[in-house]
């Protein structure tokens, strides 16, 4: 994990476990500070690393069957599909909307500066 983002979720649950009135069985979900397509992160990624980097979606069954023969076990190239394929649909997987309360402040223009420095990213 980046130390930026580390440090970012480190404070917000410190600051939660150190309130008073903590609820004992209560999950806070907390948020990225931002939301993507995997388009956009894809031009992020690419303009931090220096690099143009083609981003194409293929077919599950091909993406299934190239992940299956790079070495994955099969039960788990399906849980990635299924988890594409829910993504790709929109579904929520979150309980609780991002809010004040439980978005970090770390985007992912900021995480890939703290990695990969200022020097890579695009003008």
């Amino acid at each position: 994990m980046p130390l930026i983002a580390a440090r970012d979720i480190g404070k917000r649950i410190a600051d939660l476990l150190t309130t008073e009135h903590w609820p004992r069985d209560r999950v806070i979900e907390l948020h990225g500070g931002g939301h993507y397509t995997l388009a956009e992160a894809n031009e992020i990624l690419g303009s931090a690393i220096g690099r143009k980097v083609a981003y194409q979606t293929v077919p599950y069954p091909d993406a299934r069957a190239a992940m299956i023969e790079s070495g994955m076990s099969t039960s788990f190239a399906d849980a990635l599909i299924e988890t594409a394929t829910s993504v790709n649909n929109g579904e929520r997987w979150a309980l609780e909307a991002p809010s004040p309360r439980n978005t970090t402040p770390t985007t992912l223009e900021r995480w890939t500066e703290s990695i990969f420095g200022a020097s890579h990213h695009a003008a």
